[in-house]
């Protein structure tokens, strides 16, 4: 094989171990957005239930007050108290709802680098096949023009070849 050649061939084995290992670390990055999307939705739901319970405890702790100071609750106790468990209820929808967003940004991600992993192994493989293909090519052009010195080497050599006069060159073995 010559150098030509050997030389396509390893630079072909590069690109095709660099997409490889793109592919993979790609694959790897996805998995773990994926891992955080199920970690997002998983902190949602647990500040979704301290919101709740803040709520929870600012209201018990508000009726406690209005009982205790022989207020009772009516009429626009009521309200208030009401007002608070619907802004408690809000809190808990706006944690999961940042929570699903964030998960499906993680998730969104990790398509794109999927998607980016897969395009590099096939720019790899098409990039290994050009490299291959032009190495033949380099190596087949590059005999060629051997084969063509040769030639023209045993011409001037001894005039093997005999009398070319299309060409100029008489005929030597006489």
């Amino acid at each position: 094989m010559d150098p030509i050649t050997i030389g396509a061939a390893v630079s072909a084995i590069g690109s095709l171990l660099g997409g490889i290992s793109g592919f993979l670390g790609a694959n790897s990055q996805a998995k773990a957005l994926r891992a955080q999307a199920q970690q997002e939705r998983a902190v949602a739901g647990v500040n979704a239930q301290v919101a709740l319970d803040q709520g929870d405890h600012t209201v018990a702790t508000a009726a406690t007050q209005a009982a205790a100071n022989g207020g009772g609750i009516d009429g626009s106790s009521i309200d208030v108290l009401n007002s608070m468990a619907q802004r408690s209820a809000f809190n808990a929808r706006s944690a999961i709802y940042s929570g699903n967003v964030a998960a499906q940004n993680a998730l969104y991600n990790a398509k794109v680098t999927s998607a980016q992993g897969t395009n590099g192994l096939i720019s790899s493989v098409v990039s290994a096949a050009a490299a291959t293909a032009g190495g033949f090519a380099a190596s087949a052009q590059a005999k060629k023009i051997l084969d063509i010195q040769k030639g023209l080497s045993n011409l001037s050599g001894g005039g093997m070849l005999g009398a070319m006069p299309g060409l100029g060159i008489p005929d030597s073995r006489f």
